[in-house]
């Protein structure tokens, strides 16, 4: 048993883990995928496996796809919470429909998300959608990001190619106060490997200010930043763990971990997300010099205290 999980274990602690992304999972005895509309008995397999792995809640996550697709995917959701009660599915996370840096996201859907749209999935799931990420660029107006944060959802920017001053604008004009998966899918200043910094990068990230989104966040000392700290070893390292342990530094009680779990499709051929539950993400931080107290907020108080669910003590 891990370092963070025998504290979670321990009653003085009071705390538990809640994972804001959570795309699915799969092991050899089940596979729960949100994107693709999970029957009941595969949600309820990922439950147990989650609560087993000390992930005592989360945030199922559906990405950038069609309308109907999106839909489809929410409906399946919001029929398996009436059927089975919240439990540890909290909610969902969209994540795009407005985005312009893609990852393993589709470019046919991208852009397609309209405002009449994004207002009739938040009028048929009432109160179901609990956090969606969206680029800055693509709601210039502000009227996603209002429409959301006006029924009580968490708007958060990421897959994003937005510039510093873009970027800073719509934090200041919304008032948005998180990004999502810092350092992927999203632009952080010319030529920045977030998986392969060098020691120049890193003094560059305190004194650049000509770069993108992610430069921005990393910044602005009011901006929450969730993060994958996945491993070489489990095949999803998304940052270096040098670069994760700065951001740390730099956001102390902003920072909030996340698997961003994901069923693993080999035709894709690329880095798609966390293969292992959250309880090992926070080991992997704790393991690069992390102090367990700051990951052990970032896994639990913090994310809380984003959705509104009260700060633990």
């Amino acid at each position: 048993m891990n370092i963070l999980i025998k504290s979670i274990l321990d009653k003085s602690y009071d705390v538990y883990m809640l994972d804001l992304q959570i795309n699915g999972f799969a092991t050899e005895d089940f596979s729960c995928n949100f994107w693709q509309a999970p029957q009941d008995e595969s949600i309820n397999s990922l439950n147990s496996y989650l609560i087993k792995e000390e992930v005592e809640q989360y945030l199922a996550t559906v990405i950038t796809s069609s309308y109907s697709s999106f839909a489809n995917n929410l409906k399946r959701i919001q029929d398996y919470s009436n059927k089975f009660g919240n439990g540890n599915l909290l909610g969902v996370h969209i994540e795009g429909g407005l985005i312009t840096s893609l990852g393993v996201h589709p470019p046919e859907h991208a852009t397609a998300l309209n405002y009449k749209e994004a207002k009739s999935l938040i009028a048929d799931f009432p109160g179901l959608i609990k956090l969606w990420t969206i680029c800055p660029k693509l709601d210039p107006q502000g009227q996603v990001t209002r429409l959301a944060q006006d029924n009580g959802i968490v708007v958060s920017y990421g897959h994003s190619n937005a510039s510093y001053s873009e970027a800073s604008s719509a934090f200041e004009n919304y008032g948005v106060n998180l990004v999502t998966h810092w350092g992927n899918a999203m632009y952080i200043m010319k030529d920045f490997q977030q998986r392969n910094c060098s020691d120049q990068d890193l003094s560059k990230l305190d004194t650049e200010t000509d770069g993108g989104i992610g430069l921005a966040a990393y910044q602005n000392p009011d901006i929450y930043c969730m993060a994958i700290a996945g491993s070489q070893k489990d095949g999803d390292e998304h940052i270096d763990p040098r670069l994760l342990k700065k951001l740390f530094e730099k956001k102390k009680d902003k920072m909030i971990l996340v698997s961003d779990a994901v069923v693993l499709r080999p035709e894709i051929g690329a880095l798609q997300g966390g293969l292992v539950s959250l309880g090992k993400h926070a080991q992997n931080a704790i393991t690069i010099g992390i102090p367990e107290a700051a990951v052990r907020k970032s896994c639990a108080e913090t994310p809380k205290k984003l959705l509104k669910l009260g700060v633990i003590n």
